[in-house]
């Protein structure tokens, strides 16, 4: 009888170490799993009112403003943009969804993207623009080549997969940039 204690004792502490362990796991699971990926253009959409420089590599971002990931992708393009040396184009589009506001989406990250050189910051209105490039995601990032076709589908902090076979770094770059040198 005097056992029986011990014994509960031990089988809640027990239950209680499974329980912890299994919801860090589910915890890890979500961190880990990316997003859902939409079907992005293959080709720039001609209806968006994101402008492109034709002969230019252009890169589109889309960002929740109160989305704490937010910054980390915005560190990772502050990177891009200064290795890109002025060769890149880029977009950073802010969702502002319907029925808040006007200046919802005027948050520090908002802030910390109008900083970055060479990157023009728009307000996603509904997430328009989100919906026309495929975006479910803050962080979701497109890079369009030079000629206006999509080099990599899906750019977060988790995972980068590029739209046609996998090229090495190098042939990815020079394919954004147009250059036809290598094999891809």
């Amino acid at each position: 009888m005097r056992r029986l204690p011990q014994i509960l004792g031990v089988l809640a502490t027990l239950a209680w170490a499974v329980a912890i362990g299994v919801g860090v796991e589910r915890i890890w699971r979500y961190e880990s799993t990316p997003g859902a990926a939409e079907a992005s253009p293959p080709k720039w959409p001609a209806s968006t009112l994101v402008a492109r420089r034709p002969g230019q590599p252009t890169l589109v971002m889309f960002v929740h403003p109160r989305c704490p990931c937010s910054r980390a992708s915005l560190t990772e393009l502050r990177e891009i943009m200064t290795q890109a040396g002025g060769n890149l184009t880029a977009a950073v589009l802010f969702l502002r969804p319907q029925g808040v506001d006007d200046a919802w989406e005027r948050t520090a990250t908002f802030r910390e993207a109008q900083g970055i050189s060479g990157v023009t910051v728009r307000v996603d209105r509904d997430g328009a623009e989100a919906a026309r490039f495929g975006a479910v995601t803050s962080g979701y990032t497109l890079l369009y080549d030079a000629g206006g076709g999509l080099a990599v589908c899906r750019w977060d902090y988790r995972s980068a997969r590029p739209c046609r076979r996998q090229r090495r770094p190098a042939q990815r770059a020079r394919a954004a940039s147009g250059s036809s040198n290598g094999s891809a």
